[in-house]
């Protein structure tokens, strides 16, 4: 209630919002009543002790439970990420209910600030012997239950990209960017060198500048859900893809966002929707996304994912979910485009347009000497 009361009193909603998105400090009043409250309940404990001495004795009797995992540092607040732990009603209004419309409505700076506060976790020790490989945090993302099984509808991406572009596609891509980190991070158990980060990245030439993102076959394919670490930055990327075809359908150019996100964007992720869009719309592939005709790789991992995409697997995850739900989804994940692939549209375009076969052709030399210096 308390965000959709944004577009009446724009300044009290912001205020209120970064602080329950702790992406501000708490109100003194907050913090001194639960300090209040913490000596109320210390007090009734200590009383409760001295009213039951012999089930205070038989609790010190128990074996304690001793682990051998040891905490590491506090890692810091990430630079989109909350000050301290975000309650979960707060996360469940911005991501289960129509409330942040109202925040996107007069403030869409701050929405972008909220959303990344709530989807991304906040500051928790550092996991010194890596026996956090397989946890579900491992992306350094906040639980959100209802993610799965991701979807484009899912939370306020798709609203957000229709109210306000600009904001929304720099929340989608610091979120992607964030998690790609994570992704690199977890993998070498440190942060990586500038050479390791291009060592695990795909290059590609735009505007005459190598772009290096980073990530391998699973993050190229992360708007395909098929990463169970991933489910929101899934989703997010699933409503990127659902607003760029609205948008072309509409007849509007996505130029100028393409070129955001070769500027911004750092993921392999943003790779596989891209060329996700171009099979749609192979005419993209002459233009805005030609760049991603141009790396040998992005052709195995699509050729991959084109492959698993016959079997239906996106099904499996929907059984029980509303039958809508599962409308929804079908048609979604039956787009034809899906089992399209890159290297026979590349071949058709080369064939009928003088530019992608120039094109194609000029990254011959440089793909033959990588192939042999490999």
């Amino acid at each position: 209630a308390a965000l959709s009361a944004a577009p009446e009193f724009p300044e009290e909603v912001t205020q209120l919002a970064l602080e329950l998105s702790a992406r501000q400090p708490e109100p003194t009043h907050a913090v001194q009543r639960r300090t209040e409250e913490r000596a109320r309940e210390k007090k009734r404990q200590e009383e409760w002790a001295k009213q039951n001495p012999e089930k205070v004795r038989k609790r010190l009797a128990t074996m304690p439970f001793v682990s051998l995992h040891r905490d590491g540092p506090l890692r810091p607040p990430a630079a989109d990420g909350p000050l301290r732990a975000v309650s979960d009603g707060f996360r469940s209004a911005v991501m289960q209910t129509q409330a942040l419309n109202g925040v996107i409505a007069v403030r869409p700076e701050v929405a972008l600030v909220v959303l990344l506060a709530v989807r991304i976790d906040e500051p928790k020790p550092m996991d010194l012997y890596g026996s956090d490989r397989m946890a579900l945090d491992s992306l350094g993302l906040a639980d959100w239950r209802m993610s799965y099984p991701p979807a484009y509808w899912k939370g306020p991406f798709l609203r957000f990209l229709q109210a306000a572009p600009q904001q929304a596609l720099d929340a989608i891509v610091r979120l992607v960017n964030y998690a790609t980190e994570r992704w690199i991070e977890s993998g070498l158990r440190r942060k990586p060198t500038e050479e390791e980060r291009k060592k695990y990245s795909f290059e590609f030439e735009i505007d005459g500048t190598s772009k290096y993102w980073v990530g391998e076959a699973h993050v190229y394919a992360w708007h395909r859900f098929q990463n169970i670490h991933a489910y929101t930055v899934e989703c997010a990327l699933m409503a990127l893809e659902k607003w760029f075809y609205d948008e072309i359908e509409q007849g509007n150019s996505i130029t100028q966002w393409v070129q955001y996100i070769y500027a911004h964007g750092e993921s392999a992720a943003f790779a596989g929707l891209l060329v996700s869009v171009g099979l749609r719309y192979p005419a993209l592939f002459t233009r805005e996304l030609q760049p991603l005709l141009g790396n040998f790789y992005v052709y195995e991992c699509q050729t991959s994912l084109a492959i698993n995409e016959q079997g239906d697997a996106w099904a499996i995850s929907y059984s029980g979910e509303p039958q809508e739900a599962i409308r929804l989804a079908a048609e979604w994940n039956r787009m034809p485009h899906r089992q399209r692939l890159l290297r026979d549209a590349a071949t058709s375009l080369m064939l009928q347009h003088e530019g992608t076969a120039q094109y194609l052709s000029a990254r011959k030399p440089s793909s033959v000497r990588s192939n042999r210096a490999s």
